[in-house]
């Protein structure tokens, strides 16, 4: 484990609790390797890696993201284990806390998105009561504001994995805890939400039919992940669209915690 003074230091020189390492800035090495991979970001609380990775010293443009990212100590160990198969010891990562995981996120919505932090924040709450009372089509209507914020050049390149990306960070900065690329034992779900009452299982396509994102989810029954969670369980199926440039069809399902389907939810 490395310990990082930074913010407790500023902390105790100001005697205010305020976001100091957002305030130092994320460093721009971190951004252009992101903005290659935009999702493999979301993947890193959590991952494992061995102890000769944690030390590997290439440049900035070969080493791999999640090994920068524990070099720049935005991962920090939080587990580890020792692999007799392999003769190594796995470690296990994740944000060292809150603050610098926040800051991280802010720093990315405002590089890949160019979108203030501040503004995503400001309809957080908005954002949660509709994802507390199934209002679904207000949730949309959220996310299709935070989009249509966003340059029209920062599309041009865009590919899928940038609005599961922009998505995710609009989600995790208004203060829902969102995991990516969850993997089961047929598949992958691509966002998953934690609320009190519920889960949420998210399937995001682009140009395609929600049909085609419900089909998948039931087919490889992503929903068996989350029973003995006993929540209520929300899949919803979102397509965007690369020529409005935000979510253009969606429908979800309402689920009992044992896996039967209480109601359908269409747009």
């Amino acid at each position: 484990h490395v310990y990082n003074p930074f913010s407790t230091l500023n902390y105790m020189e100001e005697r205010e609790a305020e976001s100091y390492w957002y305030a130092a800035g994320t460093p721009s090495f971190l951004v252009q390797q992101v903005q290659k991979y935009p999702m493999t970001t979301f993947s890193l609380p959590g991952i494992k890696l061995s102890q000769s990775s944690l030390a590997d010293v290439r440049g900035v443009e070969a080493i791999d993201l999640p090994i920068l990212m524990f070099q720049a100590g935005y991962l920090t160990i939080q587990d580890w284990e020792y692999n007799d198969l392999l003769k190594t010891t796995i470690f296990k990562l994740d944000f060292p806390n809150e603050e610098v995981r926040q800051a991280f996120y802010q720093s990315l919505i405002h590089d890949l998105g160019k979108l203030a932090s501040e503004e995503v924040v400001g309809q957080s709450t908005q954002l949660r009561q509709a994802l507390t009372t199934l209002d679904l089509a207000t949730f949309v209507q959220i996310i299709n504001t935070h989009f249509a914020k966003i340059p029209y050049h920062v599309f041009q390149e865009a590919k899928e994995g940038f609005y599961q990306a922009m998505l995710l960070l609009c989600l995790d900065l208004s203060g829902i805890r969102t995991y990516a690329e969850v993997h089961t034992s047929l598949g992958r779900i691509d966002l998953a939400l934690q609320l009190p009452q519920y889960t949420y299982i998210l399937e995001l396509k682009v140009d395609q039919p929600t049909a085609v994102a419900m089909d998948q989810m039931h087919t490889k029954r992503y929903q068996e992940r989350y029973l003995q969670d006993s929540k209520q369980i929300v899949a919803m199926a979102i397509s965007f669209s690369t020529e409005t440039r935000n979510i253009a069809q969606w429908q979800g399902g309402l689920y009992t915690a044992q896996g039967a389907m209480v109601r359908e939810i269409k747009q």
